[in-house]
């Protein structure tokens, strides 16, 4: 039998502003991304395409979430929503492209300062149960990624 993981880890050791990893879009596959804190995406993303660490108060919470999602057929109904259709649609990203050769380039006196130009911009994120990311939250994930239900 074949196993389909409804969920991607989109996590990054760094949270940067103005930055979203490519894996947090996999929601249009219909494939939730787990992210470290939902006000970094929560400007960017459908409100229910993606679980938030920081919105669980432990671990347990969060694996019982992914355990109920990973058999809840309904979850994924939002997709179909009209207010979505037009996220899957490409001609949002080619406005995007259209308006960004137009608009003039600001000048940098360097790479490094057009990347970073705040050395501040980037915040080091971890989920409010612990003080680094729980190994146990790893484990929870790979074990309903592989298609487990107990630990």
């Amino acid at each position: 039998m074949c196993f389909h993981s409804r969920f991607i880890l989109a996590l990054e050791n760094k949270m940067c502003a103005d930055y979203v990893t490519e894996k947090a879009y996999r929601y249009k596959e219909l494939i939730v991304p787990i992210v470290f804190s939902r006000s970094l995406v929560e400007h960017v993303l459908p409100p229910d395409a993606f679980i938030a660490l920081d919105d669980f108060n432990s671990t347990a919470e969060l694996r019982e979430r992914l355990e109920r999602l990973q058999r809840d057929d309904e979850y994924f109904a939002w997709i179909n929503r009209p207010e979505y259709l037009g996220i899957r649609k490409p001609k949002g990203l080619c406005k995007l492209c259209t308006d960004l050769h137009a608009s003039p380039r600001p000048r940098h006196p360097s790479l490094a300062l057009a990347v970073f130009p705040d050395e501040h911009q980037c915040i080091v994120v971890t989920p409010r149960w612990g003080s680094a990311l729980d190994l146990t939250v790893l484990a929870v994930i790979a074990l309903i990624a592989t298609g487990g239900s107990r630990l």
